[in-house]
């Protein structure tokens, strides 16, 4: 009962991010050496600094929010394909039962607006 697609969309999601960071952490080393070394006024070496250091934050934060979003439901879903083979080997009479349980919860869920 493993769902493959959630698993790969979760190494997609990390495979993703890790490049964006990737090529983002060298255009900020590629822009704090022309700061440092074309940007001659201080005030506007500290302003330039600045602004590169909040796209810095802002790259990080969103990454968090990306990973954040689809992190939770790949567990629940992978806590819930686990427990079904669980259920599945070890108390086969038990997993219509559970399914029957399963569904209902889930419309629940999407009725109560938790996702």
């Amino acid at each position: 009962m493993k769902d493959s697609g959630q698993k790969e969309t979760g190494k997609q999601w990390e495979v993703l991010a890790e490049t964006l960071l990737t090529a983002y952490l060298q255009s900020h080393q590629e822009a704090m050496e022309a700061i440092q070394g074309q940007v001659t006024d201080p005030l506007q070496r500290v302003e330039a600094l600045s602004k590169l250091s909040l796209a810095l934050d802002r790259t990080f934060r969103a990454l968090d929010r990306g990973g954040a979003e689809v992190s939770p439901l790949l567990v629940a879903r992978t806590v819930l394909d686990r427990q079904a083979e669980f259920i599945k080997l070890r108390f086969p009479n038990h997993l219509s039962a559970f399914l029957e349980i399963l569904e209902p919860f889930g419309q629940a869920l999407l009725a109560d607006g938790s996702f």
